[in-house]
């Protein structure tokens, strides 16, 4: 994986927690795909900053993924510390 393309990634995955108030609440199940349907406003805006920003086309694959790993990382930080290890 090239360095730009790592960079989108964590442009688009970053640019996401930052736009989480725009985000609805997250179903408990919710698949990758639902969460792009649900969300396509935000999606939008990101592609558009990143090609404003940087000239960066985000193709729907890196935003698939950058969702995927939002997903991933918000249920985790969701979840209650029950301090059991």
């Amino acid at each position: 994986m090239s360095t730009k393309y790592k960079l989108m990634l964590y442009f688009a995955i970053a640019s996401l927690h930052l736009y989480r108030d725009c985000i609805g609440p997250l179903q408990e199940e919710e698949t990758v795909e639902t969460f792009m349907q649900n969300n396509k406003e935000v999606l939008h805006r990101i592609s558009v900053d990143a090609y404003k920003l940087f000239y960066w086309d985000m193709s729907l694959g890196q935003l698939q993924t950058a969702a995927m790993f939002y997903l991933q990382s918000s249920r985790t930080l969701d979840e209650p510390d029950t301090g059991e290890a």
